[in-house]
């Protein structure tokens, strides 16, 4: 493993909950598979634009460094280390030269919730 994988390992820090989306139930609210815990980095108060869902510019209130996930949705839900689901809204997969290196997620602003 290279230096810098190891590195970058170690800054993964925190324990997230992930559940993505199964399906709808009959008034269109999503259910969700079972939770999985995922290791990652949340950092707090980025503050950064992002294009969300519809294409609107939103200021981002968190951000989470993973692995990369063979899929992710707007609907798919993360719980924080802080117990907060914020709303996802945009998410960036970083590649190198092997395929997808991580992904980055950008949540709203109801952390804490």
């Amino acid at each position: 493993m290279s230096t810098f994988l190891i590195d970058f390992a170690d800054v993964l820090i925190h324990t997230v909950g992930y559940r993505a989306v199964s399906g709808r139930d009959a008034y269109g609210k999503p259910t969700y598979a079972a939770s999985q815990d995922l290791t990652g980095r949340v950092t707090y108060k980025q503050r950064r634009v992002v294009s969300n869902e519809t294409g609107q510019e939103e200021l981002s209130q968190v951000e989470l460094w993973i692995a990369p996930l063979p899929s992710l949705r707007y609907d798919d839900e993360f719980t924080l280390p802080d117990g907060s689901t914020p709303k996802i809204l945009a998410w960036h997969t970083v590649p190198n030269e092997n395929g997808n290196y991580h992904t980055k997620v950008f949540f709203g602003g109801n952390h804490g919730t």
